[in-house]
């Protein structure tokens, strides 16, 4: 029960992610307005963003917490850094406070979309492996209270 919100945490992360992967082929294989799959695109890729940083957050904060959730705290304020850019791009679009286009190095615009997807899925692997660790102690604290 410690551990609940930590695997609340990772779950959302993990279906965020999913659908921001999944977005795209559905937008190749269905004939559903564009406009709409964007809209969940961003939405959930915004989610994951903000998530990315509440986990390590939350993570770092708690007394008793793993080895490996600290790893994955540390990869996910990583990962949250490289997708940053992008994120205050797709907020930009919703938020006249923002700037539309944001002045980075060329090296980090030639290169997007491979630093973007790798982030994801790096991400999505990372908390998938916590999502599994979690539910196997969770299992063994289980089996020692019976």
């Amino acid at each position: 029960m410690k551990k609940r919100f930590e695997r609340f945490l990772s779950s959302t992360l993990l279906l965020s992610v999913l659908v921001v992967l999944v977005s795209n082929l559905i937008l190749i294989l269905t004939k559903i307005n564009p406009q709409v799959v964007n809209n969940v695109w961003s939405i959930s890729f915004i989610i994951s963003w903000v998530i990315m940083l509440i986990y390590p957050l939350y993570i770092l904060m708690e007394k008793e917490t793993r080895g490996y959730s600290i790893f994955v705290a540390i990869i996910s304020i990583i990962v949250f850094a490289i997708l940053s850019y992008h994120a205050l791009l797709v907020v930009s679009n919703y938020t006249p406070l923002l700037p539309k286009y944001i002045a980075v190095d060329e090296r980090i615009s030639s290169y997007w979309q491979e630093l973007f997807y790798s982030g994801l899925i790096i991400i999505y692997i990372v908390h998938l492996l916590n999502v599994i660790l979690l539910n196997r102690l969770r299992s063994k604290e289980i089996k020692n209270n019976d």
